[in-house]
């Protein structure tokens, strides 16, 4: 159940708005299951550290028998009603958190202010890709994914936070020097461009290739 909050960090503000409570400087939330036989109990700290509990309210034992491999039809129905009620917490408080440059999230705060639009992850498989697309044309602008420097051509598996961005073909062969900006990853080459995301290019640059890649997905 774990992999339900990967690459998500929580978002304290909105606990409230999900029925926590702030009680002696935590967070907390009791929601009963398996037709109230069961209660679990979430505590959230103010630092965003988060802990869950199933208890069995005939007795207030804590009930543990979901985390081991036990089988059966109640035990699966507790893995399951539990499975779905973490599910809700974290689609309701949690925001994804797969990028971890500066600049990626420098980005992620330009683009949401100047046009509004949110990063989409559109593949379950690949989960660590995104793209923005305009809300009139509906066409992509950007990706943001987070790629091995292998997979630019480069000699090193070190992973880092990459920005895909549309130009002119001209333009692209000008600037694409094999060190910072490569050729698009998963992408046109002839039309698309990535570009690694560690400062090497300012920000202010990355902020530009944006602006005019929103204009080429006009239409």
């Amino acid at each position: 159940m774990e992999d339900i909050f990967k690459n998500k960090s929580i978002v304290v503000d909105k606990l409230e708005g999900f029925g926590f409570t702030l009680c002696g400087g935590k967070y907390e939330l009791s929601k009963d299951i398996l037709d109230q036989q069961f209660v679990v109990r979430v505590t959230v700290t103010k630092a965003g550290e988060f802990t869950y509990h199933v208890y069995d309210k005939l007795d207030e034992e804590e009930y543990t028998l979901h985390l081991t491999n036990a089988t059966g039809e109640f035990v699966g129905r507790v893995r399951q009603e539990l499975q779905e009620l973490l599910q809700a917490f974290a689609n309701e408080c949690f925001e994804t958190n797969v990028f971890k440059s500066k600049q990626a999230h420098e980005l992620i705060n330009y683009v949401s202010n100047k046009y509004g639009d949110e990063l989409e992850f559109l593949w379950e498989k690949y989960a660590d890709n995104a793209i923005w697309r305009r809300k009139d044309s509906k066409k992509w602008y950007a990706l943001l994914a987070v790629v091995s420097k292998q997979k630019l051509g480069l000699k090193n598996d070190t992973l880092v936070d990459i920005l895909n961005v549309r130009l002119l073909p001209e333009m692209n062969s000008n600037i694409v020097d094999g060190k910072s900006i490569f050729p698009a990853y998963h992408m046109n080459k002839t039309n698309w461009i990535s570009v690694i995301l560690d400062n090497s290019i300012k920000t202010d640059i990355l902020k530009s290739m944006i602006d005019f890649s929103y204009l080429l997905a006009k239409c």
